[in-house]
């Protein structure tokens, strides 16, 4: 057992133990018969007096484990030492002042890291260890976060910015491209604070970056020497927002409905002669009425009750079997069968213009017009009166296999349209196909579009910026006044987009980053500062 013991307590030795239902007390003392003096480091043996130190340990079993360590004060015998009395040291074990050991110390550290405040104490208290939440976020923040990469070490980074709150307030990463390391964290995305922190590092070489001008000005100011390189997926982002732009404003043609065709019981094909016979569950499926279905199980339990009152069973036995009252027990022992409730259908307001309801819909008009066409007529019921009857109507029909109501076509959104304009032939659904042709022919200047979109395209796949000046020209000469704005950004900023092109580097490993710090502060609920959130993205690196 001593030797079990003083196996992880390094050079102590064990005294003796207490144990209870949830704590372990190990008495230790030092093995050595001196120490250094902490002033002038010679060697002290003679002992001043004796006292206990209590120090918490990892948990054992899940118990709370204590060290009661016997500790000595020495005098230092050196005359010209100004330290006359000092304590023992146990160094490596924990901190001069310290009321848990360094291992102990470590693993709620790396809890506090990992998980964060509650988490972290809920994760440390199932351990077996005692401690609150603000004690683990002060971990984080006392702890030192040395640069994940030295300055001199730093050739090719990526930046970007990141959401607090989206479209309201944006803080910088910015990501080391050869290393795949966060290098740090910035609270805004201002162009004073990405410039100081440029200038900090005046090694980077190549900075890859997305479109924004803010960053573009930073990285001239800090770094007038390092090379610009546009991310090709925000080139790409930016070119569909322009074909969206003019789709938006544009009326785009309808589209046909993807129908499910239901073909009625007398169309039904006969089954072929050679068919194998077996049991009807087996060889056939009957669609059973729910009405019946429900006249069936109510006859069953009328059976029943009857059967119980024939064995000599009052009804107040028969109620408290059945869970029936006394008076529908009456009423099924009258019974021959189940009688028919037929229900009389309520009169709406509505009732007077149903044909022509059904009539309007069929030449494909919405609800909004129909309802205007019925205020014309006298109608004064409300506008849901009739889109419950026509949901109602449609429901019957996909039921039945009729059509009563034609919903043949439909409108296609931008975005849906942006889609099918901005995909290359090969990426083009066949079901898409003849609508996305039909977009092309009716909708003025999208052929146009998708010809640039496409030249485009081929720039960004081949890596060649050599067309690219051309295809500037040929933009800004377009029809289309949405791409002309965008041919303007790219001739702006044509050699950081020409080395988008050409080079390998891009902005793709700092959106998974980005993904880490949101899963991060959403892990944090929103709550903690900006120096917590930022001590655990760089603890990373």
């Amino acid at each position: 057992m001593n030797e079990i013991v003083e196996s992880f307590l390094s050079d102590l030795k064990l005294l003796d133990v207490y144990r209870s239902d949830c704590l372990t007390v190990f008495r230790v003392a030092s093995h050595s018969t001196g120490n250094h003096c902490p002033k002038c480091g010679q060697w002290a043996h003679r002992v001043h007096s004796l006292y206990y130190r209590t120090v918490q340990d990892l948990p054992i079993g899940n118990k709370l484990m204590v060290l009661r360590i016997r500790s000595r004060k020495f005098f230092c015998d050196n005359a010209s030492c100004t330290q006359v009395i000092f304590t023992e040291r146990f160094t490596g074990l924990f901190a001069r002042s310290g009321r848990k050991t360094s291992r102990l110390n470590d693993l709620l550290t790396h809890l506090a890291f990992e998980l964060g405040g509650n988490p972290g104490a809920a994760m440390a208290r199932q351990m077996g260890i005692q401690v609150c939440r603000d004690t683990m976020l002060q971990r984080i923040r006392k702890s030192e976060h040395p640069e994940p990469t030295s300055p001199q070490e730093i050739r090719v980074i990526g930046i970007d910015d990141w959401a607090y709150r989206r479209g309201d307030r944006y803080g910088t990463l910015i990501c080391d491209l050869e290393q795949h390391r966060v290098i740090d964290v910035l609270p805004d995305r201002r162009v004073a604070t990405v410039a100081a922190w440029l200038i900090r590092h005046p090694t980077i070489q190549i900075v890859s970056r997305d479109r924004a001008g803010a960053y573009a000005q930073a990285i001239r100011q800090g770094l007038p020497h390092a090379q610009q390189v546009a991310d090709r997926w925000h080139l790409l982002k930016n070119l569909s927002e322009t074909v969206h732009r003019f789709l938006s404003r544009q009326r785009l043609p309808l589209r046909e409905k993807r129908s499910r065709v239901a073909h009625p019981a007398h169309d039904d094909p006969e089954p072929a002669p050679d068919a194998p016979s077996g049991t009807p569950d087996e060889t056939t499926q009957t669609t059973v009425n729910p009405k019946t279905m429900r006249r069936e199980i109510k006859w069953e339990r009328v059976q029943e009750v009857q059967q119980l009152h024939l064995s000599g069973m009052g009804k107040r036995e028969i109620a408290r079997r059945t869970g029936l009252s006394r008076q529908t027990i009456g009423k099924y022992l009258t019974w021959n069968e189940v009688p028919n409730t037929v229900r009389v259908k309520r009169t709406t307001v509505l009732d007077p213009y149903r044909e022509t309801v059904c009539e309007l819909a069929r030449q494909s008009m919405k609800g909004p017009k129909i309802l205007r066409h019925l205020r014309e007529m006298g109608y004064i019921g409300s506008r849901t009166t009739v889109a419950q009857y026509l949901a109602d109507t449609r429901k019957k029909d996909l039921q039945s296999g009729t059509c009563l109501i034609e919903q043949s076509r439909r409108r296609v959104s931008p975005r849906e349209a942006t889609v099918l304009v901005t995909q290359k032939e090969s990426e083009v659904k066949a079901s898409d196909r003849a609508y996305r042709d039909q977009l092309l022919r009716e909708v003025k200047g999208a052929q146009e579009l998708r010809d640039l979109c496409m030249s485009f395209r081929l720039l960004l796949d081949t890596h060649d910026r050599t067309p690219l000046c051309g295809w500037v020209e040929t933009a800004l000469q377009s029809q289309v006044q949405e791409m002309g704005s965008f041919a303007r950004g790219i001739q702006k900023d044509l050699d950081a987009v020409s080395s988008g092109i050409k080079g390998p580097w891009s902005n793709g490993q700092l959106e998974g980053q980005i993904n880490r710090l949101k899963m991060l502060k959403r892990q944090m609920f929103g709550r903690a500062g900006f120096d917590l959130l930022r001590a655990r993205v760089l603890h990373h690196a």
